[in-house]
């Protein structure tokens, strides 16, 4: 035996990226004494491309998903929004804000030209949105 004890685990981060890669992980701070994995992975299928962060708290009381948002959608690579009439290329930016609370708020900001169809992940979005940690998540 190894003498490591499985104490807590979740399998969120196997879903993210395609194609057997993970993404780009980062560690953040998301509060004073409070830290999340931050996963931005994606991929491009029948010439859409697509980007999701998610972001998955490590704390001593918690591991588990807190965010998951589309971070980048784009159809402009292989020419098939020119068959379609309607172009699209967005990326979204995060920060951290600290406001002396026990988590951090997250500002989330877009920018770029949309899909006609486009549902906004939150209410203020494609402007600049804050969310707030609350009952475990991430919120508006």
């Amino acid at each position: 035996a190894s003498g490591w004890e499985k104490v807590k685990s979740d399998l969120y981060v196997t879903i993210s990226g395609s194609f057997g890669e993970s993404g780009n992980v980062y560690l953040e701070r998301i509060g004073e004494a409070k830290f999340a994995i931050l996963i931005h992975g994606g991929g491009m299928w029948q010439g859409y491309e697509l980007g999701v962060i998610r972001m998955i708290e490590i704390s001593e009381d918690k591991i588990g998903q807190i965010l998951e948002v589309n971070s980048y959608e784009s159809n402009e690579y292989s020419g098939i929004c020119v068959d379609q009439g309607d172009c699209f290329d967005y990326t979204m930016s995060y920060s951290f804000i600290d406001l002396g609370r026990e988590y951090y708020d997250l500002r989330l900001e877009w920018s770029g030209t949309y899909p006609s169809d486009w549902e906004a992940p939150f209410s203020g979005a494609p402007n600049d949105v804050v969310l707030r940690y609350s009952g475990g998540r991430y919120i508006e």
